[in-house]
C-alpha cells in the first residue's frame, strides 16, 4: 500500500501517492535517498565488476581454484546487482523496491 502525500509541502498538486512521485514533481526530502545517484558512475562500476566477474571465471579454468572462484564470483555478482539497483533507483527514488534489491 502506498503512502498518501496529498498536501505535503513541495509536492505537485496532481500527486496523490508516493509511488507517483518523480524528482521533478516531489522534493527529495521524502525520497528513500536524499540525492540522485549518478548514472555514469554506477554504470561504470557495474561494467567494471562484470569484466572482473568474467575474468575470474576464465582464470578458474586455468588455475583450478574452485572455492576461491566461487567466493569471488558470489561477491562480484552481489556488487553488480547492487550497482544495477542503484541505476534502477534513479527512476524509482520514492519507493523502497530497488533499495531492498
Amino acid at each position: 500500500m502506498s503512502v498518501s502525500v496529498t498536501g505535503y509541502p513541495g509536492v505537485a498538486h496532481n500527486i496523490t501517492y508516493l509511488d507517483q512521485c518523480t524528482p521533478s514533481l516531489c522534493p527529495l526530502d521524502i525520497a528513500v535517498m536524499k540525492y540522485i545517484p549518478s548514472l555514469s558512475a554506477n554504470a561504470a562500476f557495474a561494467i567494471t565488476f562484470s569484466i572482473f566477474f568474467i575474468l575470474q571465471a576464465i582464470m578458474c579454468c586455468f588455475y583450478k581454484t574452485y572455492s576461491y572462484t566461487f567466493a569471488m564470483c558470489a561477491g562480484l555478482a552481489l556488487e553488480i546487482v547492487g550497482y544495477l539497483a542503484r541505476i534502477s533507483m534513479r527512476t524509482h527514488m520514492f519507493t523502497e523496491g530497488p533499495f531492498l534489491m
